[in-house]
Parts: C-alpha cells; structure tokens; sequence
C-alpha cells in the first residue's frame, strides 16, 4: 500500500492521512492541476490540427479577410483552449490543497514552493479568487492555512 493511501488514528481518535514530503505534494500537484491544463490547452490545438488536416473549409465561418490559419489557430486557443484550462485548473486546485495540506507538516514552505512553480497562485492574488469550491471546502483550507 502506497504511504499516502494510508490512513491512521491521531491522538484524538481522528483518522489521518500519513504525511507526505513537500516535493511528493508538489509532484502530485503538477500531475493532477497543471498536467491536465497543459492536456486541455494542447488538445485544443491538436483539434484545430486535424480540422486543417481534413481541410474542412474554414473559411465560410471566418471572414475571408482575417483568414489565415495561425490567427485561426490563435482564435481557437483563446475562445477554447485557456478557458476550459482555467475551468479545470479553477476546480482542482480547492481538492489539491485540501489533499495537500492535510498530510504535508509545513503548509507555509508548501505553499512558498507551489507559488514558485506556479501550481497555486500568492494569498490575497486576484486570480486566486478563480478557485471554485463549496463554502465548506473554503472553510476548511482556511483552517488548514491557518487563516481561520
């Protein structure tokens, strides 16, 4: 059994997660946030490469004045690809810092490496505010943080 499925009894009689490293943290991090994202904007593009392979007129849906498969390209990325990245990356960080901060000891050395290799955005960011989950959730990283 892997040491981070594990589960034990704390002191009072709660169940606990057994601890993981800052970098096992990060690293499942980067597989369940990031990897997906970067998936999610390079299918975009893998899509709009085989929309041109099979040379599906394009034109009839684009102004024949700003026709040029780069700005398509572009077009396509923009109007798909980052925000649908944004979504999921909106979405999974709330799970992983929760996952996260409950089994790494240093929350605030985590969160320093997280910012640095752009898994999470700084405390008080705007962008961070784009993180979507239920109050509860909310609550509870916050008591986590130690912000509550």
């Amino acid at each position: 059994m892997r040491a981070s499925s594990r589960i034990r009894a704390n002191g009072r009689g709660n169940r606990v997660q057994d601890h993981v490293s800052i970098r096992q943290a990060l690293r499942h991090g980067f597989w369940h946030v990031n990897f997906p994202v970067m998936l999610i904007i390079m299918g975009t593009l893998g899509l709009f490469a085989t929309v041109q392979s099979f040379d599906i007129e394009i034109r009839a849906f684009v102004s024949a004045a700003i026709y040029d498969p780069a700005y398509v390209m572009l077009a396509c990325l923009a109007a798909l690809g980052i925000p649908s990245g944004w979504i999921w990356w909106s979405l999974a960080v709330p799970k992983w810092k929760l996952w996260a901060y409950s089994r790494v000891e240093n929350i605030k050395q985590l969160k320093r490496e997280a910012v640095s290799e752009g898994l999470i955005w700084p405390d008080g960011h705007i962008l961070e505010k784009t993180e979507i989950c239920s109050k509860a959730m909310r609550r509870e990283i916050l008591r986590l943080e130690g912000r509550l």
